[in-house]
């Protein structure tokens, strides 16, 4: 590759079932954490960092529902535009690091393209075993956004059999709010917004070690 070769951006792909609930606020909000951490690094290259959302049987063509959007609050959900998109072979494979709401698409993402077992992970898995990796010192440290992130998701990844896994494995599960009561949609939404902070801290930590 040329010096004149811009370098491929980070993908990060999230994924849920329909693409209307989770995995649109869990884009939106892993998108503001990469800039919040681009405004504390001074690195705008965080900002470059791609990230979508999509479903394993999304209602391909609908907005996020509206119960969603209004659990999580317009300041903080930035999906006014979102339209639900399938997710294939070809998607996975073009993602760096891709984030299943709950195990059941983690599984199925596996199914669809086994060579990228490695790089899915559940959204709370990810937060689990990213935290482990930054306790057991083993991301590497790193210059620039891809490179942070880059260690970051590797990092996490070797930890799999290592990290104590948790007592109830339903914990790396997001709850499904699809057709349930408001509070189900604000339960759904906190998880969220809480592992994506748990990432957010995490990436941070590692931008000052840097």
């Amino acid at each position: 590759m040329s010096a004149d070769t811009p370098a491929e951006p980070f993908r990060i792909l999230v994924v849920c079932t329909g693409n209307i609930c989770r995995s649109p606020v869990a884009e939106a909000l892993l998108r503001s954490a990469l800039g919040r951490v681009a405004a504390a690094s001074g690195d705008s290259g965080w900002l470059a960092i791609e990230v979508s959302s999509g479903g394993t049987m999304a209602m391909v063509g609908r907005p996020i529902e509206p119960a969603m959007a209004a659990a999580l609050g317009a300041t903080e959900l930035e999906a006014s535009g979102h339209v639900a998109s399938q997710v294939d072979r070809d998607r996975i494979a073009g993602a760096d690091l891709v984030l299943g709401l709950a195990r059941e698409h983690r599984r199925d993402l596996v199914a669809m393209l086994p060579s990228a077992s490695r790089r899915i992970f559940t959204l709370g898995e990810f937060a689990r075993l990213l935290e482990d990796a930054a306790d057991a010192g083993t991301i590497e440290l790193a210059d620039g956004a891809t490179s942070v992130i880059a260690a970051a998701a590797d990092a996490a990844a070797m930890r799999r059999g290592f990290a104590i896994a948790p007592d109830d494995p339903t914990v790396d599960d997001v709850i499904d709010p699809y057709g349930r009561s408001p509070d189900v949609y604000a339960s759904s939404a906190s998880t969220i917004q809480e592992l994506v902070h748990r990432i957010e801290r995490v990436l941070l930590t590692q931008v000052v070690a840097a």
